[in-house]
């Protein structure tokens, strides 16, 4: 067993079927983030299961390798929805945290639907870095492999093409938060906060950086949601 799954397999103990498995997408630029902010924040509460792959290109957008790491990253979505072949999944990108118990809320806002995801620095749009969903969702990962190669578009852009032929929700983003920091800064994150993504940064340090300034203003305004 390689380090990062012995390190899941210690923190989850026995793995237990009645829980829901949580995927995460895992190269080694991105290691850190997963160490130090979302495994330690869902570990209680999920099955948590990294597709530990290689490195391609620096991990960042604009090296050349970015189209191949984005291709890369669906392909662990698809495998997510075979590795949950009967039951809905979460997927969490590694530049995630979370502020308190999450299940029954997500399990709540999935409903009767095909997924339901976090809402973009946009608000018009989804973003695909935290979502639950049913394996049934797997044609449209399919679907959004394959529009990477026919467009070098990101995932989440053409997630947002497709998504209308889904039957698909948006969590409530006063509880399910993406970056902002660059335009209300402290100001704009939400009391009750449950999961805050690091979206609307490139670089992995400046990832680091908000994860850590959230985290720190969360508990010391104690605006996390209480678990």
């Amino acid at each position: 067993m390689d380090p990062v799954n012995a390190w899941i397999a210690a923190r989850n103990g026995k793995l237990r079927n009645d829980r829901m498995s949580l995927f995460c997408h895992l190269t080694p630029s991105h290691l850190r983030m997963f160490d130090e902010f979302m495994a330690p924040s869902f570990c209680e509460e999920f099955d948590l299961v990294p597709f530990v792959r290689p490195q391609i290109g620096t991990g960042e957008p604009g090296n050349r390798h970015w189209e191949a790491a984005i291709r890369q990253k669906v392909d662990s979505m698809i495998l997510a929805c075979e590795r949950s072949p009967n039951k809905p999944f979460v997927w969490s990108d590694a530049d995630v945290q979370g502020f308190g118990f999450c299940h029954d809320i997500l399990i709540d806002f999935l409903g009767g639907h095909d997924i339901a995801l976090m809402q973009g620095v946009a608000g018009d749009r989804s973003s695909t870095a935290f979502f639950i969903a049913r394996p049934s969702v797997k044609w449209a990962f399919e679907k959004m492999l394959w529009g990477t190669y026919k467009t070098n578009k990101a995932d989440e852009d053409i997630f947002n093409l497709l998504k209308h032929e889904l039957n698909w929700r948006m969590l409530p983003p006063s509880l399910f938060w993406e970056a902002r920091w660059k335009m209300i800064g402290y100001d704009g994150i939400p009391n009750g906060l449950l999961v805050n993504h690091a979206g609307n940064f490139d670089k992995i340090n400046d990832k680091v950086r908000w994860l850590t300034e959230v985290r720190s203003y969360v508990i010391a305004n104690k605006k996390g949601r209480k678990r």
